[in-house]
């Protein structure tokens, strides 16, 4: 697999299109994405994670799941499946 390295505090800055081009191709055909985000990281970087796919032009949809071993449960599972099913995942 591949590792990038980016500069500490730049990942979330608007113009550093690296995270953009990681999720999928940016075309006018694919302005949203979905983000399953730990619920810790969610509350330290869920603003800025959000404000840079809205800065982008992407409609962004988010499953936060708690994180840790007590969590990792079938409910868990369950609300991921549940929020794919809302979000309309389109195969490609």
């Amino acid at each position: 697999y591949d590792v990038n390295v980016v500069a500490h505090g730049t990942i979330f800055d608007p113009s550093n299109t690296q995270l953009l081009y990681s999720t999928g191709p940016a075309s006018e055909d694919y302005k949203r994405r979905f983000a399953v985000i730990d619920a810790s990281v969610d509350e330290i970087y869920g603003s800025a994670i959000r404000n840079y796919f809205t800065a982008q032009g992407i409609q962004l949809t988010t499953c936060i799941i708690n994180g840790g071993e007590p969590d990792k449960r079938p409910a868990a599972v369950d609300k991921l499946l549940d929020d794919l099913c809302a979000y309309k995942l389109r195969r490609r």
